[in-house]
This record gives structure tokens, C-alpha cells and sequence, in this order.
């Protein structure tokens, strides 16, 4: 994959899983983890971010907490020893259910919130600046919203999918911020590209694709070429890889075998 986005400038993030946690508090290990992964790709990708682990404070595993920091320290001093710590950032996603807010009013501002969103922004902001932190810039590193769900599911459905991103990306988009944070907008990423059909768990967890594996649409949010959309409903099998380098503006033509 980080190959496949060589030479194209986009900005690329990278995810330790969290079983690497512990080894990575070990410099030599973060180091050969750096080696490895990231030097052969750092020149020709524009690999922007690594993030350790994944919801690691949702897990409840006390030893991954505590060593998620150290981990992130190390890591860092690996980018250091091979110069690249001036181009990638280190950093750790965690789900917004780690906040304390039950409700849409809050005491300590009195704001009345009209979104989630806007309220999770404005918890993590308050909380940085409370440690003393006013120039962190937030990034949304994932939200999204099942296009498919189990019997019972409320409100899991495409239309549900395609209606919360097309107005996310209003929203961030807007210049509007947040109560805390006015006349903001926020680098934002949509969970996910495609549909994990081999993903364990409930229905939903495997329906938040964008896209289909087949590289069908599950749904238009907006950001499909015209040709693409309209395409999209009458082309064969052998023709859906075409339809998604068209959406991705040819990215993968040379490296799949496909270019001209």
C-alpha cells in the first residue's frame, strides 16, 4: 500500500497494531520497526504520521495503557535517529467514548451543544488546554457511520451513512469550528475507503466502507466524478477496477499492471 501511494504526494498515515506496544518501549526494536517499515518508503511516500495503537485506553489492559506513552517517546527518538522526526508525527487515535458527557448542555460553559461532534472537539480541546496545550492542532482521525447493521440497529442504514459524511464534511469544511474553537476547520478522516467483509464482530462493524470490495459504491457522498456515479450502475465486473482509479485520479494504474 505504501508503495501503491508512491510519487503522489497524498499524506499517508501509518497504524503500529497494539500487540507491538510493549516491544516498541525497546529503542533497538522502535529502531528495526522504523528500518523496516518506514526508511524504504519515507523518500517516495509522503508518510506524515504513525500512530500507536489503536482505542488502546478503550481496551481496559492496564499494561498496554501504561506503556502506550513510553511507546510513543520511543518511537519518536527511532524517527530522530533516522532524521525523519521533522516529517512524521507520532501520535495515538482514541474513541471519543473515554469523555464523560451524558447530555447536550454543559455546566462548566454553559454552551448548549447542537452536535456531537462539536462537543467531542470541544471536550478534547478543553482537556488539552487544561494540561497547559493552546497550539495542538485536533485532527479526526476517524468517524464514520455503518451503511448496514444487525436486526434491531436503528438508524444503520445507507441513507443514515450517506447523510452524517455528506454533512460532516459540510461542517468541517465550513470555517464554522466549534463553540470553543470558532472559525476552525479540521483535517478529517472517514472511516473507511472499503467495507471489511472479514471483519469479526456485529454486521455494522464490517459495513462503514465508502466502497464495496468489488470497488462499487455502497453510497454518494459528494465526491464521486459524474463519470464515475453515473458509470457506476452499468459497468461489468471487469470493468469496477477502471471505475475506482478514475475516483482515485489514476493513483494505482502503474503499480497494479494496469497503465498504458
Amino acid at each position: 500500500m505504501l508503495r501503491a501511494f508512491a510519487d503522489t504526494g497524498i499524506a499517508i498515515t501509518v497504524t503500529v497494531p497494539n500487540d507491538l506496544i510493549l516491544q516498541l518501549t525497546k529503542l533497538d526494536f522502535a529502531h528495526q520497526w522504523v528500518k523496516t517499515n518506514i526508511v524504504p518508503h519515507a523518500r517516495a511516500t509522503n508518510i506524515v504520521r504513525i500512530l500507536v495503537g489503536n482505542e488502546v485506553l478503550s481496551t481496559s489492559n492496564k499494561l498496554l495503557i501504561t506503556n502506550l506513552v513510553p511507546s510513543m517517546q520511543t518511537l519518536q527518538n527511532a524517527l530522530i535517529k533516522e532524521s525523519l522526526d521533522h516529517k512524521i508525527k507520532i501520535s495515538t487515535p482514541h474513541s471519543l467514548g473515554i469523555l464523560p458527557n451524558n447530555g447536550v448542555f454543559d455546566e462548566n460553559t454553559n454552551i448548549i451543544y447542537a452536535n456531537m461532534l462539536d462537543g467531542q472537539l470541544d471536550a478534547v480541546f478543553s482537556a488539552i488546554k487544561r494540561l497547559g496545550f493552546v497550539d495542538i492542532d485536533i485532527v479526526i482521525a476517524e468517524t464514520g457511520w455503518p451503511s448496514r447493521g444487525d436486526t434491531g440497529q436503528t438508524g444503520v442504514d445507507a441513507e443514515c451513512a450517506a447523510e452524517y459524511n455528506r454533512k460532516l464534511i459540510q461542517h468541517v469544511t465550513s470555517d464554522i469550528g466549534t463553540p470553543l474553537m470558532p472559525n476552525r476547520t479540521f483535517e478529517t478522516y472517514i472511516f473507511g475507503l472499503f467495507n471489511e467483509d472479514l471483519k469479526p464482530g456485529p454486521t455494522c462493524e464490517r459495513n462503514f466502507g465508502l466502497f464495496r470490495p468489488n470497488f462499487t459504491p455502497v453510497y454518494d457522498i459528494g465526491i464521486l466524478k459524474p463519470m464515475v456515479a453515473n458509470a457506476a450502475k452499468k459497468i461489468q465486473q471487469t470493468s469496477l477496477v477502471i471505475i475506482l482509479l478514475h475516483i482515485l485520479d489514476g493513483l494505482l494504474l502503474e503499480y497494479l499492471g494496469l497503465a498504458g
